[in-house]
C-alpha cells in the first residue's frame, strides 16, 4: 500500500482569489456603513434631570401658558393669533426669555409649534416648564 506525504485538501484557502475576498470585505463594510447612518433616530434631546427653582428666571420675560381648550395664555391674559405673533415679535426684538409652561396633558405637537413659532419669528431663548 501506498500512502501520500503530502495530503492537500481538495477545497482549500488557496483557491480563494484575492480579488474575491477585498471585494466581500468592502461590501461588508459599506453594509455596516450604511445600517449605522440609518439606524439613529432623530428627535429632540431633552435633558430631564436638572430642577431649577421658579424664582431663578429673570423678570421681564414672557411666560406662555398652554391651556387644555387649545387657547394661548401669555403674561395671564389670553390673546388672539394676531397679539401672539405681534408679542413674539416684541420678545425677540427686545432680546426677552420665553418660558413655555405645559401641563401634563398638552400634546407634544402642539408644543412644538408654538416653540417653532417662536424660532421663526427670532426668539433666541426659549424655555419649557412642566409640571411633576
Amino acid at each position: 500500500m501506498r500512502f501520500k506525504k503530502h495530503l492537500e485538501f481538495e477545497y482549500s484557502f488557496r483557491n480563494i482569489e484575492i480579488v474575491a475576498a477585498v471585494n466581500l470585505l468592502f461590501v461588508i463594510l459599506l453594509f455596516f456603513i450604511c445600517i449605522l447612518n440609518f439606524a439613529a433616530e432623530p428627535g429632540i434631546r431633552a435633558d430631564l434631570g436638572r430642577v431649577f427653582p421658579g424664582n431663578s428666571l429673570m423678570r421681564g420675560n414672557v411666560e406662555i401658558s398652554l391651556m387644555d381648550d387649545k387657547s394661548v395664555v401669555v403674561n395671564g391674559r389670553s390673546i388672539s393669533d394676531d397679539e401672539f405673533t405681534g408679542m413674539l415679535k416684541f420678545a425677540a426684538l427686545h432680546k426677552q426669555a420665553v418660558l413655555i409652561k405645559v401641563a401634563q396633558g398638552i400634546p407634544l405637537g402642539r408644543v412644538i409649534s408654538i416653540m417653532n413659532k417662536c424660532r421663526n419669528f427670532g426668539v433666541r431663548q426659549v424655555n419649557i416648564l412642566t409640571q411633576k
